[in-house]
């Protein structure tokens, strides 16, 4: 026996032979004990301890009397080998998974012990990351930040006139423009933490409701309410979903009556805007686009409707493989350099900023144009758009000036 699997299987013997004694040795106990058998010439003088706590629950008063029965379990080791083999696949199984649990709670609690050091490296390592950005990139993210916060300011004081031809179409507006503020308020701390990919996968989300808001200025209330509405349709999907797993979810905030009384709701969508309106998800838009499989509209369907995004394609394809983990993911990240394509990526980087942030800062303008400008075209709205694309220009030029320093 002088290979890994047979230290491994006699691992298994001793822990299965001291546990009859009720001893329940250590990890370093048990490899120390099995690396001096492993070591030529040395089986005669084997040396070992037990703590007064692991002799606490067996038949020994002090460790002198364990002298005879360990020595015993060592030196018949070859033959009681032999034995462990023999015992079924569940009886080997029972005190593998005994031992592994027992070293997984040792292990457990060294690292407990050693959090604090080991979390003030690992904090350390990324703080110098971050600073990196900072010094590379900070200017551009200030002004990315400022973009955001003027988005939010300008709609939070938004003079609107609503009434009820437009009250749909402001709703889903001013929330879709919500939305894009906090996806891009998210996309700036995965930035300045270091974590491009996590931004870049965050910008597919932007472009959907940036998508989505083009979709419902250029079709007006109707499609605006219709959208509105199949958040009931979602809901019901959901609590479905939630009833028929709570068991092991242990999820009990969803009952039935609830889901009866969204069920009632659903069929009244139903009757309101045809059967076929709650059996996809954007099927909300069937007033205007015709379904290619003539029951599921799908995303491209409406993408195709917002014509100055057809050049997004590359964009929505290679973004759409980060977050669905394609396998091309798994060798290209933003947070890499060219050379380095396929390092395994598994921290924050000062990498591959460049391109969520002018994307995010690009689909938001878009996203607050279409609140602002939805009804009326006032000189005041037209300065607050021009407002952010100013902001937007510079960010620009900072980003581009920042890549030629880089890479000239």
């Amino acid at each position: 026996m002088n290979d890994n699997v047979s230290q491994e299987l006699l691992i298994l013997y001793l822990d299965y032979e001291f546990s009859q004694l009720n001893l329940y040795l250590t990890e370093e106990q048990l490899n120390s004990i099995v690396n001096q058998l492993f070591t030529p010439n040395v089986s005669c003088s084997i040396t070992f301890s037990f703590t007064e706590e692991q002799l606490l629950n067996t038949k020994y008063s002090k460790e002198e009397d364990t002298l005879f029965d360990v020595l015993n379990i060592i030196e018949n080791k070859k033959q009681q080998v032999e034995k462990f083999i023999n015992l079924s696949d569940d009886e080997k199984g029972k005190y593998s998974a005994s031992l592994s649990k027992r070293i997984a709670k040792e292990r457990l609690s060294s690292l407990y012990k050693n959090t604090p050091d080991y979390f003030i490296k690992l904090r350390n390592e990324s703080m110098t990351v971050k600073q990196s950005i900072d010094e590379i990139w900070g200017q551009a993210l200030d002004l990315f930040e400022l973009l955001i916060t003027t988005a939010i300011d300008i709609t939070i004081s938004y003079d609107v006139d609503i009434n009820e031809e437009n009250v749909d179409l402001y709703e889903a507006l001013s929330r879709l423009q919500g939305r894009a503020c906090l996806l891009s308020n998210e996309i700036l701390v995965l930035l300045r933490a270091g974590f491009a990919d996590g931004a870049y996968a965050r910008c597919r989300t932007l472009y959907e409701t940036m998508v989505i808001s083009c979709f419902i200025t250029d079709n007006g209330n109707e499609t605006a309410r219709r959208y509105l509405d199949y958040s009931i349709v979602n809901d019901l999907n959901e609590a479905k979903l939630s009833i028929k797993y709570n068991e092991i979810l242990e999820d009990d905030l969803i009952n039935n009556s609830e889901i009866e009384e969204l069920e009632k709701e659903v069929n009244q969508l139903a009757l309101q805007y045809g059967e076929l309106f709650i059996e996809g998800d954007y099927n909300w838009a069937l007033n205007i686009i015709q379904p290619r499989n003539k029951k599921k509209i799908q995303f491209w369907e409406i993408e195709a409707k917002v014509d100055f995004v057809k050049h997004m394609k590359p964009f929505y394809k290679s973004s759409s493989n980060n977050i669905h983990s394609a396998s091309s993911s798994l060798y290209s990240h933003r947070g890499s350099s060219s050379e380095d394509s396929y390092e395994v990526l598994m921290g924050p980087s000062d990498l591959g900023i460049k391109v969520p942030c002018e994307l995010a800062s690009y689909f938001i303008n878009i996203t607050t144009s279409n609140l602002i400008l939805y009804k009326t075209e006032k000189t005041e709205h037209i300065i607050q758009i021009s407002l952010l694309n100013l902001i937007r220009e510079d960010l620009q030029k900072c980003l581009d000036e920042i890549e030629e320093e880089i890479y000239n």
